[in-house]
């Protein structure tokens, strides 16, 4: 009888470490740890690169959204500079 009790008690602990080391993989393979200084050196490339590698796309989105005004806002008024330096060159 308590051979067979030990026995049970050997395969559950058997099993129960199987199951337990399997999430600790999973939980690994999830959450990967990403290196900030690569995730920094993409940031000095492009502001929002980083947040792109860090897999954060709410923040990434909002970098590139930022971006693209001010790019359509630097080109605006550069045409405007132009057209006042034509206009002034007119007269």
């Amino acid at each position: 009888m308590n051979n067979s009790r030990l026995i049970l008690f050997l395969i559950t602990l058997i099993i129960s470490q199987s199951i337990i080391s399997q999430e600790m993989d999973q939980k690994e393979e999830n959450e990967k740890i990403l290196a900030p200084s690569k995730a920094a050196f993409f940031s000095t490339i492009l502001p929002g690169l980083g947040q792109a590698y860090n897999k954060n796309t709410g923040k990434y989105l909002s970098y590139m959204e930022l971006l693209e005004q001010v790019f359509i806002s630097i080109t605006k008024i550069t045409r405007v500079i132009k057209d006042i330096e034509a206009h002034i060159k007119e007269d």
